[in-house]
């Protein structure tokens, strides 16, 4: 789940870097924000890209321990994990 927040920052930060580069985009935003806010828009996009890459980094280990342990099966029954 948290991961998922880190790929949406990521997003988020790419349609606000990209709204800015995009003619048509630009210009409605240029209508609702002051021309001061544009710089502004631009610095929150670079910073939620930040931000969901560093959520990526920190909890990237959460999912390698499930496929790190690997069933030590005897029959049918589970008698322990191994480390792959």
């Amino acid at each position: 789940m948290k991961r998922v927040i880190g790929y949406l920052a990521i997003l988020v930060g790419f349609i606000l870097i990209a709204s800015l580069k995009v003619p048509t985009i630009f210009e409605k935003l240029k209508s609702f924000l002051p021309e001061s806010m544009s710089n502004f828009v631009l610095y929150i996009g670079l910073g939620c890209f930040v931000l969901g890459i560093i959520i990526l980094i920190i909890f990237r280990d959460s999912s390698l321990k499930s496929e790190r342990e690997v069933p030590i099966y005897r029959g049918n029954q589970i008698i322990g994990y191994r480390r792959y």
